[in-house]
């Protein structure tokens, strides 16, 4: 057998295999002792979802100690950890990094056409107000902040702007709370029938709609899933249960209902519209082998003339605009210096959709002109100071005094002069 799939229901005994998939939490010591009584056997270790993979993650770690003489490799499009937990304390090394853009024009996901491009919308909502929202781990607190959204008109505001602006797009809607999760998908039901699905971890007595689903009822759950990917609904609310691993590539429109100052959740929620539409660039072949298309300017002409020519993100933001939450600048202008982003933030409208990856550009010309000035500047000033050093170094230029102005020098002085050579 090549492969061999564990699961953590399945009690069989496995078969001999080359290659073994398995989640971590399959692989409970026990499993791994009976399965794989000769650690030494397993030469490779592939990690998934490795920023999760820390030194204090033991559901992690127990397994590669276990396989102590493997070689690990860990794989993850986040990298980045609010909590600031260093994923050295695990990997030696950063072998590769594929970044969804490229200033210099160099390999990227977006640049190399394995991803479709970003427009970003801020959608000014002015009940929004993080002041007296808290923070933990390096993010706002979930519960204060839906405290702070659910009060006045914010998220009634927020669903307001999502169906205003994403126009035909299927759309994923995030939330900070269950509560406001089911909120959201009350009111676009109201606007416009059957329009939105609710999936949450609880449902509150008070929330018992038959547009809401447990995300522990796995059949109804599917096929909640199975009808938004075939357009039968167009809104898709919920609080973190669609981030890693979900794979709807029909949606192309994320809502943050959940503002955040976590990169690594901001990228996560929004990925999840980034992907390609399936058998446009690569697909499988009825005899089962795989095709793609290998030229990247065929990919981006492919995903330019699709039914998803782009991904739309929607950033809610209070009168503070963007200063204080994650956008999808930050998370696409991840080589671009900081001035930047912050230049490319500031210039992104409220009015209409702005290309990310053209807004960063423009703003990186922006930033060179205004460096450029600012050396043109700093020359001219040079400049000046260097005719009149005394004002730089506070030193009061020697003058003559007013009490021997006009005298001339006596005949000694003159000698005195002269024996230096100084003419008179």
């Amino acid at each position: 057998t090549y492969g061999e799939m564990i699961q953590g229901e399945n009690r069989r005994k496995m078969r001999p295999a080359r290659v073994n998939f398995a989640s971590k939490d399959s692989l409970y010591p026990e499993r791994l002792r009976k399965e794989f009584p000769d650690p030494s056997r397993v030469g490779l270790i592939i990690c998934d979802e490795a920023h999760h993979a820390t030194a204090t993650a033991a559901s992690y770690t127990h397994i590669f100690e276990y396989f102590s003489q493997a070689k690990l490799v860990g794989a993850t499009a986040t990298p980045d950890r609010t909590d600031e937990v260093a994923l050295a304390t695990t990997f030696d090394s950063v072998a590769f990094d594929y970044p969804l853009l490229d200033p210099a024009g160099g390999p990227s996901a977006i640049g190399d056409g394995w991803l479709t491009p970003v427009n970003q919308q801020f959608v000014v909502v002015e009940d929004i107000d993080f002041s007296g929202v808290g923070s933990r781990k390096g993010d706002f607190i979930d519960s204060q902040l839906q405290k702070m959204l659910m009060k006045g008109k914010a998220v009634e505001k927020m669903v307001a702007g999502t169906m205003r602006f994403c126009g035909r797009h299927q759309t994923l809607c995030f939330a900070s709370g269950i509560e406001q999760a089911i909120q959201q998908a009350v009111i676009m039901n109201a606007e416009r029938s059957n329009s939105a699905r609710a999936i949450a971890s609880r449902i509150p007595k008070d929330s018992e709609y038959d547009f809401v689903v447990l995300s522990s009822d796995h059949d109804r759950r599917s096929r909640m899933l199975r009808m938004f990917k075939e357009n039968q609904f167009q809104f898709l609310c919920n609080v973190g249960i669609l981030t890693e691993g979900t794979d709807i590539p029909s949606a192309s429109c994320v809502a943050h209902g959940r503002p955040t100052k976590s990169r690594q959740l901001y990228a996560q929620m929004s990925g999840r519209v980034l992907r390609v539409l399936p058998n446009l660039i690569e697909g499988r072949h009825e005899d089962g082998t795989y095709w793609r298309v290998d030229s990247a300017e065929e990919r981006k002409r492919l995903i330019s003339e699709s039914a998803k020519p782009e991904a739309l993100i929607l950033d809610f933001v209070g009168n503070s605009r963007h200063k204080l939450v994650i956008t999808m600048a930050d998370i696409l202008g991840g080589k671009f210096p900081d001035e930047v982003v912050e230049l490319a933030k500031d210039r992104m409208s409220s009015l209409r959709p702005t290309n990310v990856e053209e807004a960063l550009e423009e703003a990186e010309k922006e930033y060179a002109e205004l460096e450029r000035r600012k050396m043109v500047k700093a020359v001219v000033n040079a400049t000046v100071r260097a005719v009149n050093p005394f004002q730089v170094m506070d030193v009061v230029p020697t003058r003559e005094p007013g009490w021997h102005k006009g005298r001339k020098p006596s005949e000694k002085m003159k000698a005195a002069l002269g024996r230096f050579r100084v003419p008179n």
